[in-house]
């Protein structure tokens, strides 16, 4: 009985080492198994999380506009502007260039890269004497609609006297703030 019990054991000890052994290769190689997206899912660059935030601030002959009217806030879910901090754009979709955030605020605000129209209607566009110049981060960036909008861009756009355009941003605007 003893040889029984011992054969017993023994057997049980080699199929427990088998099972366990078998198990744990089927385990790693599921987990070495790729994953692979499908090519319609779009894929962040990793130092690019979303939502991220950027400011904007627009400035016409040295005053600054405002975007307190409850008629900008919220207009998109890709990127949108608050009533807590109408100056902040928040983005919650990766590729969104200025041109698609400027595109969701109401009409008849809009921008081109020569001409910007007030919420009022109001229109301002480059001439002999006067022109809009486009700042990201204190860079004049002229091709500014089709850029993307990045994490921490400061975009300033700016419509003055050529000659005031070319001196530096925020030193040659008045602290007069005027309701778009």
């Amino acid at each position: 009985m003893n040889r029984v019990v011992i054969f017993s054991l023994t057997l049980i000890v080699i199929l427990l080492t088998t099972m366990t052994f078998f198990l744990m290769n089927n385990t790693q190689e599921k987990m070495s198994t790729k994953i692979t997206k499908p090519s319609s899912v779009k894929t962040q660059k990793p130092d690019q999380l979303l939502p991220f935030t950027t400011t904007f601030s627009i400035y016409i002959n040295g005053v600054k506009r405002d975007f307190t009217r409850p008629k900008y806030h919220n207009q998109s879910t890709k990127a949108y502007i608050t009533s807590q901090n109408p100056s902040q754009i928040i983005v919650t979709e990766e590729g969104l260039t200025w041109q698609d955030f400027f595109d969701t605020l109401p009409e008849p605000m809009k921008i081109s890269s020569s001409c910007i129209t007030t919420g009022l209607g109001e229109n301002f566009c480059t001439t002999s004497k006067k022109s809009l110049t486009f700042m990201v981060n204190g860079i004049n960036t002229p091709t500014l609609l089709t850029e993307e909008i990045l994490p921490e861009d400061k975009l300033q756009i700016i419509y003055n006297n050529k000659d005031e355009s070319d001196s530096v941003l925020g030193t040659s605007t008045s602290s007069a703030t005027l309701k778009m």
